[in-house]
């Protein structure tokens, strides 16, 4: 059987698996397949502004028994779990035990909602989730004052679910190429267009290299955009595991957040140095 890159999606206490699948997809009715005994396997398609790629949705649960080919295709895993329950961190240590034999690189923690007052607190979540890199994601996460100060708002509940799986590097994403129809063009853009097609000719040897540039530069900004989403999407989680450093280990942390950031934007990697004159750049 050939499998495609996939998604193990989890209800930890069991049957809520397929209405993920739905809010991920947003549609009513998906087509399923069997991929193994216990599993459906809902064929998705994303497609963003840079790439478009096939993959699965499977839905899972402990007792499933996978082929070791097939746990070597699943790239991402979202576990959910009711806030509600008392036994949380004891059912989702299980399920690790589970998922020890998989290859994950995209790791989701999806409830409702997960508060000071609910049978299992927020702040041992986040403990966990920290301890075991996971993201919690909250499908009801309400909108603080903070956030509408942001001028990048952050995607919250099931939209931030389908940002991370689109920032993941699919093994078989096709990347999108601008096309332009003649049919779209004007009679003067059609001409402009023939002589430059002329002129390509006519230099095919510098064409050749400027189009090898300009790809470069869109893989880099694809990869600059992967580093910038991945250090996005470990903030929060970072400021809850460095609230209680020194402030020299805090300030420790923000100096490597900063060179990250900075590399992701195309910096220059020689302004910041292993020596004191790191304090100058960032007064």
């Amino acid at each position: 059987m050939t499998f495609l890159p996939s998604i193990l999606v989890a209800d930890i206490h069991g049957g809520k698996g397929e209405e993920i699948i739905k809010l991920i997809t947003k549609t009513e009715e998906v087509g399923n397949s069997e991929v193994q005994s216990g599993s459906s396997c809902f064929k998705w398609q994303i497609d963003n502004k840079y790439y478009y790629a096939d993959v699965n949705l499977c839905t899972s649960n402990p007792q499933t028994s996978f082929s070791e080919d097939f746990k070597d295709f699943v790239e991402a895993v979202i576990l959910h779990f009711d806030a509600d329950k008392r036994i949380v961190i004891d059912d989702l240590n299980k399920w690790l035990s589970y998922l020890e034999s998989f290859h994950i690189s995209e790791k989701i923690l999806l409830c409702r909602t997960c508060k000071e007052l609910t049978e299992v607190e927020k702040d041992a979540v986040n403990d966990w989730c920290i301890k075991n890199e996971y993201e919690l994601v909250e499908l009801e996460s309400p909108q603080t004052e903070d956030d509408s100060d942001i001028s990048f708002p952050e995607a919250v509940g099931i939209d931030r679910v389908i940002e991370i799986l689109h920032s993941h590097q699919w093994p078989n994403l096709i990347r999108k190429e601008k096309i332009v129809h003649e049919s779209d063009l004007s009679n003067d853009e059609i001409l402009e267009e023939s002589a430059s097609k002329t002129q390509t000719c006519e230099n095919s040897n510098h064409s050749k290299s400027r189009h090898e540039d300009e790809s470069l530069a869109d893989e880099d900004e694809f990869e600059n955009m992967e580093q910038l989403t991945l250090i996005f999407k470990n903030l929060r989680s970072m400021k809850n595991e460095i609230s209680s450093l020194t402030t020299e280990q805090k300030l420790d942390q923000a100096e490597k957040v900063v060179k990250a950031f900075w590399n992701a934007v195309g910096g220059d990697a020689d302004e910041f140095s292993d020596s004191d004159d790191n304090e100058n750049i960032c007064s």
